[in-house]
């Protein structure tokens, strides 16, 4: 028999979070629980739930509660920054495509380098331009060149252009700070073995 409430909510909650066809009140409860609880080990469910496509208020505080979940224990924050803005600019987002950008201002320089990334890699006009249209937001930067140049633009003067703008965000502190470089521990300097002291009892008679 359970006799207490983390005992009830770890047979019940953790179960259905993983179920397809758990109410969505109990799921609500199973993602806050292990939110509130910092129980990892269930990313890709909560990720797969904030691409889940609800209609109802509860069903968009189940996706608003695993962005929390998602930023809160995820340890890699650029593979949850990449996600999200997959999920942000997908051909057909989904509803809680709002709440991933919110997740990704919330990210902060590790989004912007998230999507600096993913604006380099593809060559889908439509996909640059949502990634464009969301990098501006986020950084609060705007672009060197205006968006419609880059819609023309071949693949190496896109990629001029995102160097460029790279820089610029730099240039506003809004990207991840480079990691310090380690330097090569110092050597000690080598000293030269000490020559005996030449003294005039030890130098050889002069020939007579």
């Amino acid at each position: 028999m359970i006799t207490n409430f983390e005992e009830y909510a770890a047979k019940t909650y953790l179960p259905a979070l993983g179920a397809h066809d758990t109410d969505e009140a109990t799921l609500l409860a199973a993602v806050r629980y292990v939110l509130t609880r910092d129980i990892g080990g269930h990313e890709s469910r909560l990720r797969e739930l904030l691409t889940t496509r609800f209609r109802t208020q509860t069903g968009r505080d189940i996706a608003a509660s695993c962005v929390d979940a998602l930023i809160t224990l995820t340890d890699d924050p650029v593979a949850n920054a990449r996600f999200l803005s997959l999920a942000a600019t997908a051909k057909d987002p989904p509803p809680s495509a709002k709440l991933c950008e919110d997740g990704l201002q919330r990210l902060g320089p590790v989004a912007n380098e998230a999507l600096l990334i993913e604006l380099a890699r593809t060559d889908d006009p439509d996909r640059i331009r949502k990634l464009a249209r969301l990098l501006t937001r986020v950084s609060g930067v705007r672009p060197p060149a205006p968006l419609p140049t880059w819609l023309r633009s071949d693949r190496p003067q896109r990629q001029q252009a995102i160097h460029n703008w790279r820089s610029r965000i730099t240039e506003a502190g809004a990207l991840p700070a480079p990691p310090p470089t380690t330097q090569p521990a110092s050597q000690p300097a080598t000293v030269p073995a000490s020559q005996p002291a030449v003294t005039p009892a030890s130098q050889p008679a002069a020939p007579r």
